[in-house]
């Protein structure tokens, strides 16, 4: 499921500089290889974190199955997803001002589209209900720790929240007929009898 959600937004990027410049910039992989070396040769997009989303996480385990049963059911797990996208042309000045320039139109794609469910991108996975980003912004001490911990050198580049990625496994835990009336004795009704 996490693929699929970096895939789809690689993919609907890549549309929209095929719209705007006629061709692809997007990769998605790691921003540094296993020997140091900058791995990112146009514009990267990378997952960097991924969190619980805790607000929804005490859902209801029970599920209706049939207008009389019910089902428990591990209830699913909301997951956050922050991805960097960075943008290196080269060493010249032409190569940083287009990888600004490309950047810039990264930025423009989320926020004219921050929102994609079904109606508004058909080519999104149908286990995917729905994504929303939001740009995040990280202070210079982030910045510093998250370029020394991913290894490599900074590269323009921006942070982005992917919102709720519901994950769920199809499995029912125990099912039984719900409750449909209550019935209750009190020890007055018991003395009447």
């Amino acid at each position: 499921m996490i693929d699929q959600a970096l895939i789809f937004l690689r993919d609907q990027i890549n549309d929209y500089f095929m719209e705007i410049i006629h061709t692809k910039k997007v990769v998605l992989g790691h921003v540094v290889n296993q020997n140091g070396q900058t791995n990112v040769s146009e514009i990267g997009l990378t997952l960097i974190n991924v969190e619980e989303e805790s607000s929804l996480k005490n859902k209801n385990p029970y599920l209706k199955i049939s207008e009389h049963n019910i089902a428990k059911i591990n209830p699913p797990v909301y997951l956050n997803l922050y991805i960097l996208i960075p943008a290196y042309f080269g060493d010249t000045e032409e190569n940083y001002k287009e990888a600004l320039k490309n950047l810039s139109r990264v930025v423009k794609f989320f926020q004219g589209k921050p929102l994609f469910n079904h109606q508004n991108s058909p080519g999104l996975d149908e286990g995917i209900e729905m994504i929303h980003v939001d740009l995040v912004s990280l202070s210079f001490e982030q910045q510093n720790n998250l370029w020394s911990s991913l290894g490599g050198k900074y590269l323009p580049s921006v942070i982005y929240k992917v919102r709720l990625l519901e994950m769920v496994r199809e499995s029912m835990l125990s099912s039984g007929r719900r409750i449909e009336e209550v019935i209750l004795k009190t020890a007055k009704m018991e003395d009447e009898k």
